[in-house]
């Protein structure tokens, strides 16, 4: 298997196999692997290239220290590895980049979790939410959370909760709190399209190849391979009440002109340009009475 081949596991089998293939290929084999281990610091922001970056050294160092204890806490569940972006939402400036928690791991440890493209799970509700509020939505706004058939080009979707547990009629904000599967998917077939969910997701910076038909409405509830760094991205528009400034990891900083998202679709309505985005962070409760049906 090509774990056995793995240059950082099984360093003499790797250049063993290399060797085999330089020699069918006729190339030189006095080259050696260039393979080499990875610091716990080392940031993911650097790239390869030379300069200044925005990292805080200290914070990197704590946050690799915490992420490092959560994977141990959670070994007995099948974690093993986690990575971490921490971004200053005033500027874009990336602080913390941390690729690989346990980088001496043969799970996981070579890759860079920052960048390498993962489900998205539940992380894309709020956006969800956000463009049904563009279309008459709002926090107190009820939705079905009930079993419920959807077509999709496969054919037809029986989505269920990750309980498999129902909640009747809830709002959004208790649906966003519980992280429930078919409000969200309902609310995107209710509300607006796939189209310009896809295309809203676009622009917050998430890159998403393939077209809504490919995605359907799966994409509120994770179909969808997105990064950590896009997902900072992002959740930074939402903490500037929809404000865009794309994330930067070196120095000196880029001049860039903030862009507004979401504006009002009728003017008629005098709501302000970013009333979508603050309502989708207003729907996001501070009581935990909204997810006590899911703790229960």
């Amino acid at each position: 298997s090509p774990t056995q081949l793995n240059p950082l596991r099984h360093p003499q089998a790797a250049h063993k196999r290399r060797n085999l293939i330089l020699l069918r290929l006729g190339e030189s084999m006095d080259a050696p692997l260039g393979v080499q281990g990875r610091s716990i610091n080392a940031p993911a922001a650097a790239g390869g290239e030379p300069g200044q970056l925005t990292l805080d050294a200290g914070l990197q160092r704590r946050c690799a220290a915490m992420a490092r204890e959560e994977v141990g806490k959670l070994r007995a569940r099948n974690v093993s590895q986690a990575a971490v972006v921490v971004a200053d939402n005033r500027t874009g400036e990336v602080l913390v980049a941390l690729p690989a928690a346990c980088p001496e791991s043969g799970r996981g440890g070579a890759l860079d979790g920052t960048n390498t493209p993962r489900s998205a799970g539940s992380t894309l509700k709020p956006f969800v939410y956000a463009m049904a509020f563009r279309h008459g939505a709002w926090p107190g706004t009820v939705m079905p959370d009930v079993p419920t058939l959807y077509r999709s080009m496969d054919g037809v979707q029986a989505p269920t909760n990750y309980d498999d547990r129902y909640l009747g009629p809830v709002t959004i904000r208790q649906a966003l709190a519980c992280s429930q599967n078919i409000p969200a998917m309902e609310a995107l077939n209710r509300y607006g399209s796939v189209e310009e969910c896809l295309a809203l997701l676009r622009s917050l910076g998430f890159s998403m190849p393939g077209s809504a038909e490919n995605f359907g409405l799966g994409l509120a509830i994770g179909n969808a391979h997105i990064t950590l760094m896009e997902l900072v991205q992002a959740y930074s528009v939402l903490a500037r009440n929809g404000v865009a400034l794309p994330l930067q990891t070196r120095l000196p900083l880029r001049a860039e002109t903030p862009r507004q998202l979401l504006p009002a679709e009728d003017e008629s309505k005098q709501l302000s340009t970013d009333h979508s985005f603050k309502a989708a962070v207003a729907a996001v409760p501070g009581k935990e009475r909204c997810r006590s049906a899911v703790f229960s």
